[in-house]
């Protein structure tokens, strides 16, 4: 979804697993910078520890807001209709 229109890419593929961009965007403020690759290791090892590395996916993004709170993170995850729920 881009700008809250339809896909219009061609085929959409199904979204499989949950991802969780986490902010780490240094540039824009130092604490995500610091925060956010601190966050993205505790995760990604959580996830390990629990057999989800194939079904969650960690990964850095640039800043998603609200960057005094650092830590901040957008999840989104296939719903049992297909559609695809984000929550941040």
């Amino acid at each position: 979804m881009v700008g809250c229109k339809s896909w219009g890419g061609g085929v959409q593929d199904a979204m499989t697993g949950s991802y969780i961009f986490v902010c780490a965007h240094g540039k824009r403020d130092v604490r995500c910078g610091v925060c956010g690759p601190i966050l993205i290791d505790k995760l990604n090892e959580e996830i390990q520890l629990k057999g989800l590395k194939n079904k969650i996916f960690v990964m850095a993004c640039s800043h998603i807001g609200g960057h005094k709170y650092a830590g901040n993170l957008i999840t989104f995850s296939p719903r049992q209709d297909g559609k695809i729920m984000g929550h941040w």
